[in-house]
């Protein structure tokens, strides 16, 4: 019985060079970079960092515009203000907005750490996820490369064929790689050797010379008069 190999082995030999690049293109995974992206760990760490972000982004804006009204309202209020600042006549407009300024200024100091840990967490998810693909990636690729070597080869051997195509004429030997061929179609056909050249094929062995088996011989030379 023909193990699951072997038949893919078969059929691997009689795929030609086009055949053999587009089971290649076919079995050619996306690019590590590509997957990674599309990793739902990596998009999640991704948006809470987009998130923090936003958030630091909108306390920095806030934080920005206390100060802007707190440093308008002193120089439109220099005379309360120096009372505030004085402790003389303390001023509840001026006390709100340094608190909020404050608050403000204190968020967006503990936002930014929260922002560098996040990106530090995405980089190390995007590393660990790309070593897992390129891990998982490995036997495919191992095969892609196997496919390749085999079809380098098999655009040689079609080159030469199509060269000895063009130079051999009729009742030519055929080349080597046709001779392979051949011998493949009649082991597919299941000839089988007469007993007179079961006899011959004996008689060879014990004198040293190799005989081939007519029935190869007559495709050859139907295949050389075609």
């Amino acid at each position: 019985m023909v193990t699951s190999g072997k038949k893919k082995k078969q059929k691997l030999e009689h795929l030609t060079s086009s055949g053999l690049r587009a089971l290649i293109a076919e079995l050619r995974p996306l690019e590590v970079c590509d997957l990674v992206e599309r990793e739902h760990q990596v998009l999640a760490a991704r948006q809470m960092l987009e998130s923090l972000s936003e958030r630091l982004r909108r306390a920095k804006t806030e934080a920005r515009a206390a100060h802007r009204q707190l440093c308008n309202w002193r120089l439109s209020h220099p005379l309360r203000t120096r009372l505030h600042y004085l402790g003389w006549i303390p001023s509840r407009f001026l006390a709100e907005c340094e608190s909020s300024k404050s608050a403000l200024e204190t968020e967006a100091l503990q936002l930014t750490e929260c922002v560098c840990l996040a990106a530090e967490h995405v980089k190390k998810i995007e590393r660990e996820v790309e070593a897992r693909i390129q891990l998982e990636q490995v036997p495919v690729r191992e095969r892609i490369a196997e496919l390749e070597y085999l079809w380098q080869t098999r655009v040689a051997q079609e080159q030469v064929e199509r060269k000895q195509t063009q130079t051999q004429g009729p009742g030519s030997n055929p080349s080597p790689f046709m001779m392979h061929k051949l011998r493949q179609e009649m082991k597919a056909q299941d000839l089988h050797l007469t007993e007179a050249d079961r006899t011959s094929a004996d008689s060879s062995h014990n004198t040293g010379t190799v005989t081939e088996p007519r029935d190869f011989w007559k495709v050859v030379s139907r295949i050389g008069r075609g």
